[in-house]
């Protein structure tokens, strides 16, 4: 009777066979190949990180190889490029806080709860700055339109992405005339639906009343823009 002559070091299947064994592949194989590239090092680094912000050492590659939440981290990766996230050790200890699993962090209401954090730390001031140079920046790249112009150019789909990446706030927004005319007339129902994920009309209303003598100031700066 032939005995087992080979065994896979990562899932410790066995081959009587060489040829065979050679064509042999799994999951921590791959994982153990990925992990040397640098999309793989900033997963484990994040798992790391997570790790710990809970109290507990700084688990070998061996172990997030092999872990339950590899991909989670892997998709982390991939949306702290997609949404350009500033902070991602912000985000982590923001969801270590809130409890949330890594297999959620790049869920659209994980990323709200750090978008109220980030809101809460940054003022109205600076929020409106980073509003108003995104505009301009905008208008320049597209033939030096004027800034009244701005919804009249950009795409819906462009400009969600800019909400998500926090580069268009609704202390401007929700004080210019001509975004409400865009919500309502360009915009998609999952668009909409995006952004008031984002930023709930009815959760802003409520801040605007708490703070009147700083919408008086953002419609100011609505008004120099021209929307």
């Amino acid at each position: 009777m032939k005995t087992f002559k080979f065994q896979c070091p990562f899932c410790d299947k066995k081959y009587k066979v060489e040829k065979a064994f050679l064509k042999h592949t799994c999951d921590e194989m791959v994982r153990a190949e990925e992990i040397k590239t640098p999309d793989g090092q900033r997963a484990y680094h994040y798992y790391s990180l997570w790790n710990q912000m809970r109290g507990f050492a700084i688990p070998p590659e061996g172990t997030f190889i092999s872990s339950t939440y590899y991909k989670a981290f892997q998709r982390f990766g991939a949306f702290v490029d997609k949404s350009q996230l500033p902070a991602p050790k912000e985000y982590i200890k923001l969801m270590v806080k809130k409890t949330l699993p890594p297999s959620a962090w790049t869920d659209i209401l994980a990323y709200k709860h750090y978008m109220n954090h980030m809101d809460k730390r940054m003022s109205p001031q600076k929020q409106a700055s980073i509003t108003v140079n995104t505009i301009f920046d905008y208008c320049e790249e597209h033939n030096n339109i004027s800034t009244d112009e701005f919804f009249e150019h950009i795409s819906p789909n462009e400009f969600v992405q800019y909400v998500v990446k926090r580069k268009l706030s609704p202390w401007i927004l929700f004080n210019s005339k001509k975004f409400i005319a865009y919500y309502s007339d360009k915009m998609s129902i999952h668009n909409r639906h995006t952004f008031d994920q984002m930023y709930s009309p009815s959760d802003w209303s409520v801040k605007f009343k708490n703070d009147v003598n700083t919408v008086t100031e953002m419609k100011e700066v609505v008004a120099e823009l021209g929307l």
